[in-house]
């Protein structure tokens, strides 16, 4: 489909479809089978992110884990912006992602692609992969709708087709939603993220567009700060000068010696930018209103480590990041009022810049001519005209929205009466599916069906009070316990969770307690649930994961092993399932057993960034072997220069 571009009834300059490319890589497989509670498999690495991630929950999203590392073609839907200068692809399947940014005159792509999509475990649900310009909503980390499709409609505007992206985000019940447009004859796109709190309350809230640009060797970043806050893995940032530290220019993302960040005191506090260039100057660029302050500057290093995640993630295409926050670093958030709505406009393009390393130029006239640069393609006057431009179509309900799978969480929370029916991110027009029916059916006639499997989870108060009134089954019970995580409440989820056991004694509440009682020190509690779960549900290799990873807590290598062997023959092939059978082997004396598993090779996809769950069992194999052959190149994910 392409609609008209100008509203003015001239010939349209700028075009808007809705189509499908072919990508390669791997598959996302499955969902998991039970809320992410408290075994949260994935961080933020970019600023440390879940550094306790087992004492995390985003409840009511389940996990993406189930991935390999096998690739093949495959279909994603996307819709494409297109002008005389620019052409600008998104996946619609995958958060609304900018995947492709391109620069028309010169065939030039402005951001970095992965040499495949590779899945790996760096999100708020495992599944993230790297590439394009990335959305990340509500809590430090790669957000939870990164892999998910949203909603997708366009909207008809003077200043040509806009394209919509919105979507319910489950975990802190707002509404999110981005507007697009590329302007005739513009060579800078923008973007207008808005973020809508219907709850009750006020919300800390975080925001930060991750930006992956392709790193070469003459590779520099460019933002208005002589100061940083840089983040290399310790407990806290440490405020220095910037780009020289310690000897070494950071400017240079090759230069880097091992994964670090750099949170820049940003000066030009009205129109914050940041710019990747190459050795002639030329890049990309961001730019945008003054509510987005924040700017960073992500790199994986030179050490071992680091060069192994870029393989691990991106083939032979090295990238890094340039971001930007509604706070200065990654460790604060911004308090989002009840009822408020916030927005601000981001632009991106080509940028020209006279920074060539081999003139040596100084970081102040760096700074100087990148400013000049990007304010020749967009001017502070021009992104705030188009800022209010927006303003004017954002109550404006999409005139078209183009067959999807994003999913109906949104409309049935409208039913319910949780969220008000707004026209300009429309949830009614989706029919509810087999995950929101049970819900639906509860909301009408004040009982939850009973289901096994259970019923997927809600979140939020108001799901809470009314499951209050009504819990009469383990069912309801176990239902009331995940809202109460979801809200923070676990004493009461530990209560809510024994009581459906005494009712019926079903594996899905006692998989969560023994969650809830581990993250207490309640080993041996939790051993004795995960051990009756497991009998009564062999077939969910989620469950058997969290049980190993429970058992070693626990210190039983015993029950590890009798776990793994009760499992099905596909189970025990898995990566997970392998290293917790080497770990509990070596604990139990049976070296031999260890290290066949070991010279065998155990590959774990969904390995966590920043877990050195791999260096620690080298580390008992040399130890149990009197061995001092090195870590494996393979292995070695360390994020720190060793």
């Amino acid at each position: 489909m392409t609609p008209r571009g100008n509203g003015d009834g001239s010939p349209p300059t700028t075009t808007l479809t809705f189509s499908s490319v072919s990508l390669h890589g791997a598959g996302l497989g499955a969902e998991g089978d039970f809320p992410l509670i408290g075994l949260v498999r994935g961080g933020h690495g970019d600023a440390g992110g879940l550094r306790d991630a087992s004492a995390v929950s985003v409840a009511p999203y389940t996990p993406w884990a189930s991935y390999g590392r096998q690739h093949r073609p495959f279909s994603a839907q996307v819709a494409t912006l297109e002008n005389e200068h620019l052409k600008a692809t998104f996946l619609t399947e995958f958060g609304g992602r900018l995947w492709s940014l391109v620069e028309k005159s010169s065939g030039r792509e402005l951001l970095h692609q992965p040499a495949s999509v590779q899945p790996a475990n760096l999100a708020l649900r495992n599944a993230w992969f790297p590439g394009g310009v990335e959305w990340n909503l509500g809590v430090r980390g790669h957000w939870g709708l990164t892999a998910d499709p949203v909603h997708v409609g366009l909207v008809e505007t003077p200043a040509g087709p806009v394209l919509r992206m919105w979507e319910f985000e489950r975990l802190l019940r707002v509404v999110w939603r981005i507007d697009v447009w590329l302007p005739s004859d513009s060579r800078a796109l923008f973007v207008r993220p808005s973020i809508t709190n219907t709850t009750g309350a006020a919300m800390p809230m975080y925001w930060w567009s991750n930006i992956a640009v392709p790193q070469q060797p003459d590779s520099r970043v460019i933002a208005p700060a002589h100061s940083a806050q840089r983040y290399g893995y310790a407990p806290e940032p440490i405020r220095l000068e910037f780009p020289v530290v310690e000897g070494i220019d950071f400017s240079y993302p090759e230069g880097a010696p091992a994964t670090e960040d750099f949170f820049f005191d940003i000066e030009d506090a009205d129109a914050p930018w940041i710019a990747g260039v190459d050795g002639t100057g030329a890049g990309l660029f961001h730019l945008s209103t003054s509510r987005l302050v924040g700017r960073k500057l992500f790199v994986w290093g030179a050490s071992r480590g680091g060069r192994r995640w870029q393989t691990w993630l991106s083939g032979d295409r090295a990238y890094y990041e340039i971001q930007a926050g509604l706070a200065p670093t990654q460790f604060l958030y911004e308090t989002l009022p009840s009822g408020a709505t916030w927005s601000w406009t981001e632009a991106y393009g080509s940028v020209r810049s006279a920074v060539d390393r081999s003139t040596g130029s100084p970081w102040d006239g760096a700074i100087r001519s990148t400013r000049a640069a990007i304010h020749d393609v967009v001017s502070i006057e021009q992104l705030h005209r188009e800022d209010a431009a927006a303003a004017t179509w954002s109550a404006r309900e999409p005139d078209h929205i183009p067959n999807g799978r994003a999913s109906a969480w949104g409309a049935l929370e409208v039913q319910a009466g949780n969220l008000p029916h707004t026209p300009a991110t429309p949830f009614n027009h989706m029919q509810l599916g087999p995950a929101q029916r049970p819900w639906a059916e509860f909301v009408v006639s004040g009982r939850l069906p009973v289901c096994k499997p259970p019923a997927p989870a809600v979140s939020g108060h108001e799901w809470l009070e009314r499951l209050r009134t009504t819990s009469s089954n383990w069912h309801d019970l176990l239902q009331v316990a995940l809202v109460e995580v979801s809200v923070g409440h676990t004493d009461d989820a530990i209560a809510s969770l024994s009581a459906s056991i005494d009712l019926e004694d079903t594996p899905w509440p006692r998989r969560h307690l023994a969650v809830l009682l581990s993250l207490r020190g309640q080993h041996e509690e939790a051993v004795t649930h995960l051990a009756a779960a497991l009998a009564s549900l062999p077939e969910s290799l989620q469950l058997l994961t969290d049980a190993l990873e429970i058992y070693h807590r626990a210190g039983r290598p015993d029950r590890i092993l009798s776990a793994v062997e009760a499992a099905s023959p596909t189970f025990r092939r898995a990566g997970r399932v392998r290293y917790w059978e080497a770990r509990a082997a070596l604990r139990t004396g049976d070296v031999a057993r260890a290290s066949h598993i070991i010279e065998e090779g155990i590959e774990i996809p969904d390995l966590r960034e920043s877990d050195d769950m791999l260096e620690r069992l080298w580390t008992e194999w040399q130890a149990a072997t009197n061995s001092d052959l090195p870590l494996p190149e393979s292995w070695d994910f360390r994020m720190y220069n060793e």
